[in-house]
């Protein structure tokens, strides 16, 4: 074969692989590969028990006590009122895109969202339990946040989930 054919051969290819690259992006975009890409079956988090995984596709942020697990950030601490935390929290989560609140607890205390990536629309639990935390006789009102971020497909996230949670708390820290 000569030169010449064969980088016609290697354009076609790699022309054709851009093309189905491109189509997967799109369909993505277009929310046609959400029927193949499932979270899989809502279970709650039991923060009191939760194990996180060895992959690298998760993202924590927990007070002290609240759970065994390691967390990666320190969870803030707000001068508010609990119930007032939590409408600020839901009133910053309403502007998020592509996030669908899937479940929440008995006392309103815990809600668990899915949020699709951008691009190929992957699914990525996210689970947030708002915490009160005893008043000061000086100072009012105070209550923390738990939020646990989690890939569905794949090893790791290339930082998506300490990024999404980042993002979430400087938002709500500007309310």
């Amino acid at each position: 074969m000569s030169g010449g054919k064969l980088v016609a051969r290697l354009g076609k290819a790699i022309a054709t692989v851009i093309a189905l690259v491109a189509v997967v992006l799109l369909a993505g975009q277009a929310g046609l590969l959400d029927p193949m890409l499932q979270p899989g079956p809502y279970t709650p988090v039991d923060f009191a028990a939760l194990q996180r995984p060895a992959s690298p596709n998760t993202f924590l942020v927990a007070p002290p006590g609240v759970t065994p697990a390691k967390s990666d950030g320190e969870a803030p601490v707000l001068g508010v009122k609990v119930e007032k935390l939590k409408a600020q929290w839901e009133k910053m989560i309403a502007a998020q895109p592509r996030v669908v609140k899937v479940g929440e607890s008995s006392d309103g205390m815990q809600i668990d969202y899915i949020q699709r990536t951008r691009l190929i629309h992957y699914p990525d639990w996210i689970t947030v339990r708002f915490i009160a935390l005893p008043d000061d006789p000086d100072n009012g009102s105070y209550a923390t946040i738990a939020i646990y971020s989690r890939s569905v497909y794949g090893y790791g996230d290339m930082g998506a989930n300490r990024a999404r949670v980042e993002a979430w708390l400087d938002a709500l820290s500007r309310m």
